[in-house]
């Protein structure tokens, strides 16, 4: 038996391009269906984590997973937006911390969030460096945002442009890091939280405008009156950035009840007062829902599992494919070393020889690839969140 070993590895290591090939094809077939199950955990454990964290969500009517995705992921959009007269509402009820959501824009492709300081609390979040933010044009961003930005406390961001050609003139709004979040592996870690109203000027609620003198050119001015009063004309600059010597010029248009939110989110205080307030909103007004976060990414991840199962039976198709690919080169191998083999029968080898000679070869070559597998399943087990946050 040692001799027959010793034999298969001198061959292995002799054809060692071919070894290659059938250990990385071996290790391919064990390691797909593995760490497919492995990073599927993980992204379930992730999504329903935060779902778990966010007990209701309340926005206007519509598809309920679109809400759930933009209020607790900061993802898409939800067609239509509730305002700061729901968001009223829910305080008078007095029976759920509440925390409003405003998704304004982004900062290279990361998501705006404007919201109040008791998102922060209810979430659990603390900053690393600096603070949260006090006051309008401050913003505080999450670990992975800080990285992908490159900035630090003290930096200034600046709003995308979604519309670069927009007539009525859209401009990218600056705002100041006041701090940075801890990492949490949650949709904290890629957003760029604010205040409010910093959201709504993003959105184009509210702008400054730089101020009207005499000296101001005559081009900008609508009309001006013998007295003070002067009039300015749309082409009037807006300011680009907002600072603290420049709160004074930024307005808003409308009134504060109707500003959008995106979402409420509910925390409510107990069963008791979670169920009462589903009751009443669902009594309140058909425009709008409040639903479960957890329903609705369970049933996305149950569709999620059902498309698995799919790619479960095609990787076995490729599977059974690949291994009768590998019996086909073991074979023809075997077809080329007939003259070894006869060589060996005339020196007074046993019959059995080749059999045994070609199953130890891939004894040892599905050990290797089982070791290879093993060794990437485990590298996804202990970074199996920071792929998940890459992931998402």
């Amino acid at each position: 038996m040692n001799g027959i070993v010793y034999l298969a590895l001198r061959h292995v290591r002799y054809h060692w391009l071919r070894s290659l090939t059938l250990v990385l094809v071996i290790a391919t077939l064990i390691s797909i269906p593995l760490l497919a199950e492995v990073l599927s955990r993980a992204a379930e454990t992730r999504m329903m984590s935060r779902a778990d964290a966010t007990p209701l969500v309340y926005g206007a009517a519509g598809a309920p997973l679109d809400l759930t995705l933009a209020a607790a992921y900061f993802r898409g959009d939800v067609e239509t937006p509730v305002s700061m007269q729901d968001y009223e509402w829910l305080i008078e009820r007095r029976m759920a911390d509440l925390a409003p959501i405003h998704v304004a824009g982004t900062v290279r492709g990361l998501p705006i969030v404007g919201t109040d300081i008791d998102y922060f609390r209810l979430r659990g979040l603390t900053t690393t460096d600096g603070r949260m933010p006090v006051s309008v044009g401050e913003a505080v961003l999450g670990a992975d945002a800080a990285r992908t930005l490159g900035v630090a406390v003290g930096d200034q961001i600046a709003s995308d442009v979604e519309q670069v050609f927009d007539l009525a003139g859209a401009y990218p709004v600056g705002m100041v890091v006041s701090g940075i979040l801890a990492a949490t592996g949650s949709a904290d870690d890629r957003a760029v939280l604010t205040d409010l109203k910093t959201g709504w000027i993003v959105s184009g609620f509210g702008h400054g405008h730089e101020e009207l003198t005499r000296q101001t050119n005559t081009s900008l001015l609508l009309k001006t009156d013998n007295g003070e009063a002067l009039t300015a004309n749309a082409s009037l600059p807006t300011f680009e950035a907002i600072s603290a010597d420049r709160l004074s010029a930024f307005h808003f248009h409308g009134t504060p009840e109707t500003f959008p939110l995106t979402a409420v989110l509910v925390f409510p205080f107990d069963e008791k007062a979670s169920a009462l307030l589903r009751g009443r909103v669902g009594e309140r007004d058909a425009n709008v829902q409040i639903l479960r976060a957890t329903d609705q990414i369970r049933g996305l991840m149950d569709n999620v599992l059902q498309v698995k199962a799919i790619l479960q039976g095609v990787m076995l198709a490729v599977g059974l494919a690949a291994g009768l690919a590998v019996g086909l080169v073991v074979w023809l191998s075997a077809q080329m070393r007939r003259r070894e083999f006869d060589i060996s029968r005339r020196l007074g080898a046993g019959p059995g020889l080749p059999v045994a000679l070609l199953s130890c070869e891939m004894v040892l070559l599905s050990g290797v690839a089982l070791a290879v597998s093993l060794s990437f399943v485990w590298t996804a087990l202990v970074f199996e969140a920071q792929i998940a946050r890459l992931w998402f």
